[in-house]
């Protein structure tokens, strides 16, 4: 059963005993908004923040500072299980997590017009042309990508995980 709240809330119990995680999770959260308004406005030429607070649209606010708050909240757990995993197999495999949530919050900027120009870096005129037609699924997928990612990593924390779960002894630390 996806009990999503129940696990998030038992997760977030655990990493916020320590206060210092509850730190790195706002410096994240602002990190990450700072990344969703910057990188946009330096790798476009002839483009600065005010233009692009203009041309971004009332809706794309809420999603940029939500977003960012997923991937602060999911970066801060990815981080508390990276240092709670005791072999090299673990701590690949959650390398590879990391990545795949790197990713998905590049998906997020398809939300928006304003944010998608940042694509022409990396994918080209045909890719950002595509992912502007396509955007709301784009989106969806992000979503669903992120909301998946915390949740599995909530279990994982949680020792919900079977195959993956963390030690309780190192965790006491």
């Amino acid at each position: 059963m996806f009990d999503f709240v129940s696990q998030l809330n038992e997760s977030l119990k655990t990493i916020f005993k320590n206060k210092n995680y509850l730190y790195l999770f706002f410096i994240l959260t602002v990190f990450s908004i700072g990344l969703y308004l910057l990188v946009p406005v330096y790798t476009i030429p002839g483009n600065d923040l005010s233009f692009w607070l203009k041309i971004m649209p009332w809706w794309g606010y809420p999603v940029l500072i939500l977003f960012s708050i997923a991937l602060g909240l999911l970066f801060t757990m990815k981080i508390y299980e990276f240092r709670h995993m005791h072999s090299v197999a673990q701590k690949t495999g959650s390398i590879g997590s990391i990545v795949a949530v790197i990713f998905a919050g590049f998906y997020t900027t398809a939300a928006c017009a304003a944010c998608i120009s940042t694509f022409f870096v990396f994918i080209g005129a045909g890719g950002v042309l595509f992912l502007n037609k396509y955007r709301d699924i784009a989106l969806f997928l992000s979503v669903l990508i992120t909301i998946f990612a915390i949740y599995f990593t909530a279990r994982k924390i949680n020792n919900k995980c079977d195959s993956c779960n963390i030690s309780s002894s190192r965790r006491k630390k």
